[in-house]
């Protein structure tokens, strides 16, 4: 069932798109260094502009290490591929993840990139539902996004799941948070599985059995305590959560 995954190791997920596109949706793997940078070639320049808050014309070695090689707790990425007709991956197409902040351990950055050719087509929207799925079992209590103010896309898939998301503007920013166990918690009902307290307590993160309530005050309290966080994190992940 799909609210069991936690996406540890070898946890997958696939579905077909109405025009028969078969996809997987996976933990990216340290292996998975080609298929971002090829990925990242099928990115146009304004959609890099919009991830990377800069003018980007390639990947780092520092920042596919950083992309794919991380410990699956405080830092989580998930990517989607497509699948060729022998059911074999064939080229990467979008990629979400999060990183949970030095400063505020319940409280994780948030960052996602979908292909040109594939946006539009709900690869964000089931990226983020799964990334909320395995954050709780993380013990995240809260999501944060960081955006430039143009990213219209962006906003609109927040404000299309009809999650609770705050938005607050900083400068040339915009800065998003939700609760994640509230999410989570519609996420499981909406499955028809069992409550979120009892899916993550067979995950062995039987933490959320607090009330939810805890949770979003938990993520007001450190939106209220990091007045500059958007500078701050520009400089610890320009070249990390924002993708």
């Amino acid at each position: 069932m799909v609210t069991t995954l936690d996406f540890a190791v070898d946890d997958r997920e696939e579905r077909r798109l109405d025009d028969g596109t078969h996809l997987r949706l996976r933990r990216v793997r340290p292996a998975d260094k080609p298929l971002l940078v090829e990925g990242f070639q099928r990115l146009s320049p304004h959609s890099r502009y919009l991830r990377f808050f800069t003018h980007k014309r390639e990947l780092s070695d520092d920042e596919l290490r950083f992309f794919t090689e991380f410990d699956g707790w405080d830092h989580l990425a998930l990517g989607v591929v497509r699948l060729n007709e022998q059911g074999e991956e064939a080229e990467g197409v979008a990629v979400a993840r999060f990183v949970r902040l030095p400063e505020a351990a319940e409280v994780a950055e948030v960052a996602l990139a979908v292909v040109d050719a594939m946006q539009g087509r709900g690869l964000g929207r089931w990226l983020l539902e799964r990334l909320v799925l395995a954050a709780a079992q993380r013990r995240v209590a809260c999501f944060r996004f960081y955006l430039l103010s143009e990213n219209q896309r962006m906003r609109a898939l927040l404000l299309g799941t009809g999650w609770p998301v705050r938005f607050q503007r900083l400068g040339d920013e915009l800065v998003a948070e939700f609760s994640v166990a509230e999410v989570a918690a519609g996420l499981s009902r909406l499955a028809g599985g069992a409550s979120l307290d009892e899916l993550l307590c067979r995950v062995g993160a039987g933490w959320l059995s607090l009330p939810l309530s805890l949770s979003l005050a938990t993520c007001r309290m450190w939106w209220r305590a990091e007045p500059g966080s958007a500078q701050a994190a520009r400089a610890r992940f320009s070249a990390g959560t924002r993708g």
